[in-house]
């Protein structure tokens, strides 16, 4: 048993310097960790294992806290895909709770030969926690003498979570089950704003603050690239946090960053759209007028800053009967729990692209936001969707990212 603080700022006693080393013995056959908070970023120390354990379908139990709903879906969906799940041996766990943290941080591993190694301490499998905060914990080794029936019960106090199904608990077993839990707000689609009063600076601290500022103490290799997201176009790749957002596993303080770029192609993962009064209004509703269709106008600028994301041109028909005119007709789209077919079309001529669905169209009210994400198609729908009102806990979130304006109308549009 060796006891490791990081308040020395030694390198060899943060949890970075001790999954280095563990995971290159190529006879783990077993992986359980339990962590409260988590970034894709500081699981990339288990990308070479977590592939081979998906090759070869060996055990891998993790549980994750989405605490105050905090924990970035798009984080667990690069974790889901490189553990491959669905498997038969491969199980994870998003927990959280009203009114309570899920707040263990245990890592271990089964050897082939039997023997069974473990770290239990404060950290947190993010990048912070790896490598920036003050941490502390113990390790054991039945290699080095420790008791093998003490390390077997940190595996048994694991696997009960997904033994017993306990409250809390949600099972991962596909993209389904993020956008419900990111429906819900146990995900967060993007960084929750920053908890700190206006008087104060960066981490938390007011700008006269003299307290001294940590530098990380150990380097994490890049994640590699990933399809995020429910199965985007393209390959998206999880951007390093800058030196001041290593505290993003601070229970008091989340930090701000700023919106994900696009990935090398300029592609991006979601849509975001004020909807106005031309969006969900009904038009015409005198006796002899005609009403309007029920469509939703998405400008033209949006679709050409990202053709691919809307399918553009490649998955678009000319309509005969209406010169300029394309459609991609019976697109699938998830909103709530129904899938339902929704008309694209554009008129280059009238400067517009517009979705035609009077599902799509009822469902929001001026000011509101629609969110749109694109899906690998897999669960029978090619988008998911979203409106999210004006009064919600999210509003502001996503607000943030309606960055472009529109001429001659007040409606804000963004990708993320």
């Amino acid at each position: 048993m060796s006891y490791l603080d990081t308040g020395g700022r030694n390198p060899q006693e943060c949890l970075g310097d001790w999954l280095t080393k563990t995971l290159q013995d190529q006879g783990i056959k077993e992986l359980r960790l339990q962590t409260g908070y988590f970034s894709l970023n500081g699981a990339s120390l288990l990308m070479p294992i977590l592939g081979r354990f998906a090759k070869a379908d060996c055990t891998t139990k993790i549980l994750i806290g989405s605490n105050d709903g905090c924990t970035l879906k798009n984080d667990v969906v690069g974790l889901l895909q490189f553990m491959g799940i669905p498997r038969a041996n491969g199980h994870l766990g998003i927990v959280s709770f009203a009114g309570a943290y899920f707040h263990p941080k245990t890592y271990h591993v089964c050897r082939q030969d039997g023997t069974e190694a473990a770290f239990v301490g404060s950290a947190n499998l993010t990048s912070a926690g790896l490598t920036l905060n003050v941490e502390a914990g113990i390790t054991l080794d039945s290699r080095d003498g420790d008791p093998p029936h003490q390390l077997s019960q940190i595996a048994v106090a694991i696997d009960a979570w997904f033994n017993d199904q306990r409250d809390g608990l949600t099972l991962v077993t596909g993209i389904g089950v993020l956008n419900e839990l990111a429906s819900r707000g146990v995900l967060a689609i993007v960084p929750p704003p920053k908890l700190a009063e206006s008087s104060k600076g960066e981490g938390g601290a007011s700008s006269g603050d003299a307290r001294p500022r940590l530098k990380p103490i150990f380097s994490l290799p890049p994640v590699e690239q990933v399809r995020i997201s429910s199965g985007a176009a393209s390959a998206t790749e999880v951007p390093d946090l800058p030196e001041e957002a290593l505290q993003e596993d601070s229970e008091d303080i989340v930090v701000e960053v700023a919106s994900p770029a696009p990935a090398q192609d300029g592609t991006y993962q979601a849509f975001l759209m004020t909807l106005q009064k031309t969006d969900v209004g009904v038009g015409q509703v005198t006796k002899g007028a005609s009403r309007r269709s029920p469509e939703i106008f998405i400008p033209l600028a949006a679709r050409d800053t990202d053709p691919d994301f809307w399918g553009w041109q490649a998955q678009f028909a000319k309509d005969i009967a209406k010169p300029g005119k394309m459609d991609r007709p019976g697109v699938k789209m998830r909103i709530g729990t129904a899938i339902i077919d929704v008309n694209m079309m554009t008129w280059p001529d009238k400067s517009d692209f517009r979705l035609r669905s009077e599902h799509l169209r009822s469902t929001g009210s001026i000011g509101d936001i629609l969110y749109m994400e694109r899906s690998d198609g897999k669960s029978g729908f090619t988008y998911y969707v979203e409106v999210i009102p004006q009064n919600s806990a999210r509003y502001a979130q996503y607000l943030k990212h309606c960055i472009n304006h529109t001429k001659n109308s007040k409606k804000l549009w963004g990708y993320i």
